[in-house]
């Protein structure tokens, strides 16, 4: 495990102590905890750089703990790049959030990473990537896994140099909508087709009594489908959103949701014989 700290940018890193970190990862030792690094997530102005650079000198925490910052690709251009890089162990170069409205892009990144391993010849680097979707002025920005996987690809076609590895930002973990799911992530490190096939169905719970099932075999999230079910009907109930039919069609109007990746939900109920189910009718 590595502990990320992250610092408020608005203040100078300078006049903070490690100290309470320390003390923090201690008892996360106690309690069983690997703990191999330390970074620190700053994102220091250019111009005070150089006083940066001297605290990480300064506050580095004892061996054999790994010591590591988060590193900005706008610090590229900057001479005290170096004495940053000199003082850790390693740079985790940010390449997501950086210009608004667009969370990430491909080719930008690719480019500060360049940029980046230009400027610290001889460091070590990890890239932090993307694997979530946020708010920003009102507006949805995502990273779209094939977008991240083709960087990756890239870079195994041509390596950066220096560069070790990847920090994924953010891990899955269940509840967390707002990130990729594992079989998204784990297609994108594999370089496995990214596809998403919603299916519906349905689920016999009693004679004549079944559930309404949806689920996405694929690796990517997909939206719900419209749904219809023919057969003799006698009572049926969709949640989550669905609109009711408005004419004889029977057809159910999805809302904006999506199924996750090698997820399965269920949306309603349906009684009655010799029942069909077809998604996007």
């Amino acid at each position: 495990m590595t502990a990320v700290v992250r610092l408020d940018g608005s203040r100078p890193a300078t006049d903070l102590s490690l100290a309470p970190v320390l003390a923090r990862l201690d008892a996360w030792r106690a309690a069983g905890v690997d703990v191999a690094g330390v970074e620190i997530d700053h994102d220091c102005a250019t111009a005070a750089l150089p006083a940066y650079a001297a605290w990480l000198t300064r506050v580095r925490p004892p061996a054999p703990l790994r010591w590591s910052i988060t590193a900005l690709p706008t610090w590229a251009g900057a001479p005290a790049l170096r004495d940053v890089a000199a003082a850790v162990d390693e740079l985790v170069v940010q390449v997501h959030a950086i210009r608004a409205p667009r969370l990430f892009d491909a080719a930008t990144a690719r480019r500060w990473l360049d940029a980046v391993a230009a400027a610290v010849p001889g460091a070590t680097l990890r890239v932090a990537l993307p694997t979530y979707r946020v708010a920003i002025d009102g507006e949805v920005a995502a990273a779209a896994p094939a977008e991240v996987a083709g960087l990756l690809r890239d870079l195994e076609r041509a390596p950066v140099p220096g560069l070790r590895g990847v920090v994924w930002f953010r891990l899955p973990v269940d509840g967390d909508a707002a990130a990729w799911s594992a079989p998204t992530l784990r297609a994108v490190i594999r370089g496995d087709g990214l596809t998403s096939a919603v299916t519906a169905r349905l689920v016999a719970r009693a004679r004549g009594v079944y559930d309404v099932v949806l689920a996405n075999p694929g690796t990517v999230d997909a939206p719900w489908p419209d749904l219809r079910v023919t057969g003799a009907v006698a009572a049926m109930d969709l949640i989550g959103g669905y609109a009711a039919p408005a004419s004889s069609a029977r057809v159910w109007t999805a809302p904006r949701k999506v199924v996750r990746a090698g997820d399965h939900v269920v949306v309603g109920w349906a009684t009655g014989e010799d029942l069909e189910i077809d998604a996007n009718p």
